[in-house]
């Protein structure tokens, strides 16, 4: 079990080969809802401890599962966490190094470059905002 952050900075789980976002937070676990729920109308759900500990899938998927679209996540969400992490390197080199690392299936399924390079960028000016001091040092 694995867990990446969701585009809104929330948890989603990668446990056998599914996706989950979280459908209910309780007193003493979590209740995880397949991230095809609304899509494919999926009724996979699964229950966790409130710090995510011993997982429990209660109810079937109608869908087989995913591992090459969990791999594309992982790899979008390292993407991601390089682009915050350093201002020096260039949303491309970020890119073109974690795409040469990946297998080729996992390839196939990744979206092309300019689409992610573009979030790349904003996830930086979102992180990471340029301030007006920096702006009058490059005048």
């Amino acid at each position: 079990m694995e867990i990446v952050k969701t585009n809104n900075g929330g948890n989603k789980i990668c446990f056998n080969g599914h996706m989950y976002v979280i459908k209910h937070l309780g007193k003493n676990k979590i209740t995880w809802c397949c991230m095809k729920a609304s899509f494919l109308k999926c009724t996979g759900t699964m229950y966790t401890e409130l710090q995510h500990d011993n997982p429990v899938e209660k109810n079937p998927h109608y869908h087989l599962p995913d591992k090459e679209e969990i791999k594309v996540t992982k790899c979008i969400q390292k993407m991601k966490d390089q682009v915050t992490s350093s201002r020096m390197i260039n949303p491309v080199e970020i890119f073109t190094e974690n795409v040469s690392q990946i297998e080729t299936a996992t390839k196939d399924r990744m979206p092309t470059e300019d689409p992610v390079k573009r979030m790349l960028r904003r996830q930086r000016s979102k992180n990471c905002p340029i301030n007006s001091t920096m702006i009058e040092a490059r005048r």
